[in-house]
C-alpha cells in the first residue's frame, strides 16, 4: 500500500502529497482528519500556518462529535469571550467523558464571574453566600490572580466555599493543606477536604485520594482503596488515574484479564492526548498484537 493510499501514512507525512490526502479525508467529514488538519494549520507542519483555518477545521471536528475537538474548540471560544458557546461545547465533550472537559465543568461555571465581574461585584456575590463566587474570589485574590492580595486572604474565601460544599474549593483547600504552603506533618485536614471533594465526584480529588491511599501520605496505606478511587476517576476519563492504575496492574499481572485491563488503561491516556500514556502504550505495544505468557506481556506480531 502506498503512502498516498494509507490514511495512517497521510497523518504522519509532512510532504505535500500526504497533506493533500489528509485534506481530502477531512473534506469528506472524517472527524480525526478534520482535527489533524486543524493541528497542522496551528503548528505549520507540512502546511502554511493559518490560525483562521485551524479554528475552522477544529470547529468542524467538534461538530463531527470528536470529544477532544469539542473541548479544544470551547477553549478557543473562551479566548474570544464567547462564554455561553464555550460552555456548550465543553458540556458536549464532558458527556463523552473527556476528562479535561469533565474537570472544566467545575471551572466553566466560574467564568461568568471571572470574566465579567469587577472586584466589587465579585465580593458582593461572595458576600451573598454564592459558593462559586467565593471560590472564584479566592482564586483571583491569590498572587498572580486578577486581584492579587495574598494567599492568606484568598484561602479565607476558598475555605468558606469549601465549607458550603463546593467540590473545587474543597480540592483547592485540600491540596494546600495536604502538600502546599500550609502543610503540617500532623494535620490530616488536607486529605479530609480531598475526600469530601472526591466523594462529590471531582476527578482530580479522586486521583489525589488514590495517591494518598497508595502512598500512606495522610491516610492509612490501603491498596484496595487506592485502586477503588483510581477506578472512580478512570470512569470519568481521567488519564492520570488510568496511568496510576496501569502501574498497579503492571506490577501484578496474574491473568489475561489483567493484561486486557492494562492495555485499556494505557489506551485511555493515549486517547486523551496524555503524552505519558501515549508513549507508554506505544513503547509496550505499538501496533502489535499482545499476549500474556508466563507472567509477561509479549508481542505476537502485527
Amino acid at each position: 500500500m502506498s503512502g498516498a493510499d494509507d490514511p495512517k501514512s497521510a497523518w504522519l507525512s509532512t510532504d505535500s502529497e500526504g497533506v493533500g490526502w489528509l485534506e481530502k479525508s477531512a473534506e469528506q467529514g472524517v472527524a480525526l482528519s478534520e482535527y489533524e488538519l486543524a493541528i497542522r494549520y496551528q503548528n505549520g507542519r507540512g502546511i502554511d500556518k493559518s490560525p483562521a483555518k485551524a479554528d475552522l477545521w477544529l470547529g468542524k471536528a467538534a461538530a463531527s462529535g470528536l470529544a477532544k475537538a469539542e473541548y479544544e474548540y470551547g477553549v478557543v471560544l473562551i479566548g474570544r469571550g464567547a462564554i455561553s458557546d464555550a460552555i456548550k461545547w465543553n458540556k458536549r465533550a464532558a458527556k463523552q467523558h473527556y476528562v479535561r472537559a469533565v474537570v472544566d465543568q467545575y471551572v466553566y461555571d466560574a467564568y461568568k464571574y471571572a470574566y465579567v465581574m469587577n472586584l466589587a461585584q465579585l465580593k458582593a456575590a461572595a458576600t451573598s453566600g454564592d459558593a462559586v463566587a467565593m471560590r472564584v474570589l479566592g482564586i483571583e485574590l491569590e498572587p498572580g490572580g486578577k486581584f492579587p492580595v495574598s494567599l492568606e486572604e484568598a484561602l479565607k474565601y476558598e475555605m468558606k466555599a469549601a465549607e458550603l460544599g463546593d467540590p473545587v474549593a474543597q480540592y483547592n483547600v485540600g491540596i494546600e493543606f495536604w502538600k502546599g504552603q500550609y502543610r503540617r506533618e500532623d494535620d490530616a485536614s488536607g486529605v479530609q477536604w480531598l475526600l469530601k471533594s472526591a466523594q462529590a465526584g471531582y476527578p482530580d480529588a479522586q486521583v489525589a485520594v488514590g495517591i494518598a491511599y497508595g502512598s500512606g501520605n495522610g491516610l492509612a496505606k490501603n491498596s484496595a482503596l487506592s485502586k477503588l478511587w483510581y477506578e472512580r476517576a478512570v470512569s470519568q476519563g481521567s488519564y492520570e488515574a488510568a496511568d496510576n492504575l496501569a502501574f498497579m496492574y503492571a506490577r501484578n499481572l496474574e491473568t489475561k484479564h489483567d493484561v486486557v485491563k492494562l492495555v485499556s488503561l494505557y489506551d485511555i491516556g493515549a486517547s486523551q492526548g496524555d503524552s505519558y500514556g501515549t508513549k507508554a502504550y506505544m513503547r509496550m505495544f505499538g501496533d502489535r498484537q499482545v499476549a500474556y505468557r508466563n507472567g509477561a506481556l509479549v508481542a505476537t506480531g502485527k
